[in-house]
This record gives structure tokens, sequence and C-alpha cells, in this order.
């Protein structure tokens, strides 16, 4: 004979139950992460001598969310720098924000490692003088136009 046979009824039952809402739980957390979506913007914010662009999702209710970007110069090279932030309104320097999209709960978390597969772009200058004339400049306009073409490529971003 079987152990399940032996069992206590009453026990059966219980780890019956303790299955099925171990099950409802799993497929409730599956549903969320894939059904559940972040708006995703293009923002561009105030810089020198062109302002500054942005992959951001809004990932919180009062407006908040994350911004992925390359931050620094040509002059010196630009580096990752993603971090939380503001609502558009609160923010000081936010001149807009354009929606390019939507991306799943499931996928937001894969944003930053995608984007990081494209490098910041260097240092392109010494002093005055440009590093190698024969490749176009590249700044964090056109690594975010990349890193969104990346994300849709990926399935990422859906528009």
């Amino acid at each position: 004979m079987s152990s399940a046979v032996k069992e206590n009824p009453r026990e059966l039952k219980n780890e019956y139950k303790s299955l099925r809402s171990w099950l409802r739980y799993q497929f409730f957390a599956f549903l969320v992460a894939f059904i559940i979506s972040y708006n995703v913007y293009l923002r561009e914010h105030v810089g020198g001598a062109r302002n500054h662009h942005v992959i951001f999702v809004q990932t919180e209710s009062n407006g908040g969310g994350f911004i992925f970007q390359v931050a620094g110069n040509i002059q010196q090279g630009m580096a990752f720098d993603h971090k939380r932030a503001k609502p558009s309104e609160e923010s000081e320097t936010c001149l807009g924000q354009e929606k390019i999209g939507k991306v799943t709960k499931a996928n937001f978390y894969r944003i930053q490692s995608i984007v990081e597969t494209l490098p910041p772009p260097p240092k392109q200058f010494n002093g005055p003088k440009r590093i190698n004339p024969s490749v176009p400049l590249r700044r964090c306009q056109e690594w975010t136009a990349d890193a969104i073409q990346l994300l849709k490529d990926e399935g990422v971003l859906e528009t």
C-alpha cells in the first residue's frame, strides 16, 4: 500500500490546501510579472551644447521611476549612470518627455544588462583636437537612440 492511503484524511486535505495556495501565489506572481507594464519615455534634460537624453521608466504611481543613461562628456569620456528619478514635473532640468513604449515588470529587470552591452561614448578629444576625426562624434543622444533600438530588438521595449 502507498503511504498516502495510510495518512490521515485531514492531513491530506491540509497538504492539498497548502499546495493549492502555493500554486495560486505562483500563478499570480507570473501574471503580475507579465501583465503589469511600465511606461517608457525618452526624456530630455537641459545640457551644454546639446540637451541630455535618457531613457526613463515610470515605475511609481507618483510619476517617479528609473533613468538609464550615460553621463560625462566627450572631452573625458562617458560612463553608465543609472538611477532613481523624480517625476518630470519635479525635476529642475527636465525639459519634457515623449512616450516611446512599454516594458513588462518582468522585462524591466533586463533593461540595465541589455543597455550596458552598448559601450558608453569614449573620450573623443585631446584638448581642442579630435582623437579620431574619421569617426563620427558619439554623445548621450546617439547612445540613447541605439539603446532604445536594442531594447526593441530584444523584445523588451514594446511600442
